[in-house]
């Protein structure tokens, strides 16, 4: 071969050869590319939250858990799993499904969370949480567990407020429901012949049942205005209820119930809604209540109790207190959130919301729930007297604090089943701890902190109380 094709065949060769290592690199490069960006999507930018509540290994906690954690920096919602068995809990940032024991899995905004249907009593439940947004994901949160407690203290019922006969109160059964309450009159309608099939079909299936009005005050003539659509007595309204509920009036049925809240006034398009706490204020609309639930007493023998919202309690307690009981029936609360606490002053008995596709067959209904024993409920309503506060309680507890929002004081009650050492935090959203209420040996019994948020920026506050194996965290918010 002479020196010219020589030549030529080594500089095919180096070309081929820079050619494929070329290649080769532009392969690793993007292999590394496609490395690095799955990296950033996954585990770089996005952190694991800090997990606040409930503790790992915490026993005796409510079935309707409050889960919170500390706030990620870029993140546009997070991602909680809860399962029975931990191996059922994924590993892979990006999956969306855990295993067959995977009891809740949700995608919340916020940095709390509780499921919408309480959790089975005395199970070992496991969870974790990770953040994420449109393009990235965090990686998961240690497996935590935690055991709820060995007693199911919640008591489900519903409000039937339609007159609708076709309710399949079997269904109810069937899907835990103890107590109902059935409309029987209002202010702008004749009774219903419906409320009696209502009560009979409850009543078949061993549901505890009451009768409730529900009133508008300002039908009253003292306070009728020309183009409101009825005009009635107190006299004629009690009549008017006590013919349509007598028969579930008694010993064996709930007390009945009078619902006060805003009102529609006049039926056309569009209603006309008026407000009688804003109108009759506070001392005339509780005379009014006072006026209607005297006459069903006497006439019964039984004292009513009064449905009304947060706003009303507040400002008709203070006429009320020690002579008939107050409930919560709070419209603006989220569906699946129930709040089983109580107000310094009054009851807080159960909250209702409207959720109507919660029971199959059951149309025109509102859910309630009891923190407690179905008995405990009925001897709870059925008392005229204020309830004593146990000495010593039998369970531990951690109030909602009032009010809320708040600004920039507010009390938070607290109960304690056993001596021991006893803190209270409080953390802001992103995890961090601003104040420390309680930080000491306390023997068994009821107690109350304020908490002063005068130097601190609105926004929602996590207080979490720890005693012993028991631990219970509630969020606040600080509005100034």
């Amino acid at each position: 071969m002479n020196c010219a094709k020589f030549t030529l065949v080594l500089f095919l060769i180096v070309l081929l050869f820079t050619s494929l290592v070329a290649q080769d690199n532009q392969a690793t490069n993007s292999k590394n590319v496609s490395l690095s960006n799955y990296s950033n999507q996954v585990l770089d930018n996005l952190p694991a939250p800090v997990i606040i509540s409930p503790l790992n290994g915490s026993t005796n906690q409510s079935g309707n858990p409050l889960f919170c954690w500390s706030a990620v920096t870029g993140a546009a919602s997070y991602r909680i799993m809860v399962a029975t068995d931990a191996n059922d809990l994924p590993l892979d940032p990006t999956s969306n499904t855990g295993g067959s024991s995977v009891v809740v899995n949700a995608t919340p905004a916020e940095t709390t969370f509780t499921p919408n249907y309480p959790l089975n009593a005395g199970v070992t439940y496991y969870w974790e949480v990770l953040a994420r947004n449109s393009t990235q994901y965090g990686t998961w949160t240690s497996k935590y567990s935690f055991t709820t407690s060995t007693i199911s203290n919640i008591v489900l019922g519903i409000d039937v407020s339609y007159y609708d006969g076709n309710i399949q109160w079997s269904n109810a059964a069937n899907a835990g429901i103890q107590f109902t309450y059935i409309k029987a009159t209002e202010s702008t309608y004749s009774p219903d012949s419906k409320f009696l099939i209502n009560s009979q079909g409850a009543v078949a299936q061993n549901i505890a049942v009451g009768a409730y009005h529900f009133a508008t005050p300002l039908f009253s003539p003292a306070y009728y205005k020309p183009g409101y659509d009825h005009q009635n007595t107190v006299n004629d309204e009690v009549a008017n209820f006590l013919n349509t509920a007598r028969g579930v009036i008694g010993k064996d049925f709930l007390p009945p119930a009078l619902d006060v809240e805003e009102q529609i006034v006049t039926f056309g398009n569009p209603y006309v809604w008026a407000d009688p706490l804003e109108i009759m204020g506070a001392a005339s609309l509780a005379q009014w209540i006072q006026s209607w639930a005297s006459q069903v007493f006497q006439q019964t023998n039984i004292m009513p109790i009064i449905y009304c919202d947060q706003t009303y309690a507040a400002q008709l307690s203070p006429f009320l207190k020690g002579i008939m009981k107050l409930w919560i029936a709070d419209w603006s609360h989220p569906a699946g959130h129930p709040n089983n606490s109580h107000w310094p002053d009054w009851p807080w008995i159960f909250h209702q919301w409207t959720d109507l596709g919660i029971l199959g067959g059951l149309n025109g209904v509102d859910e309630d729930v009891f923190n407690g024993s179905l008995e405990t409920f009925k001897n709870l309503i059925t008392s005229t007297n204020e309830i004593p506060v146990p000495a010593v309680p039998s369970n531990f507890s951690l109030s909602q604090n009032y009010p809320n929002p708040f600004n920039p004081n507010t009390l938070i009650n607290y109960s304690l089943a056993k001596e021991g050492n006893v803190r209270i935090i409080v953390y802001n959203s992103l995890g961090s701890k601003v104040a420390t209420l309680v930080d000491g040996f306390k023997p068994a019994g009821n107690y109350s902190v304020q908490f002063n948020g005068r130097n601190l920026a609105s926004g929602m506050y996590v207080y979490r109380l720890e005693s012993g194996n028991y631990s219970m965290a509630k969020k606040c918010i600080l509005l100034k």
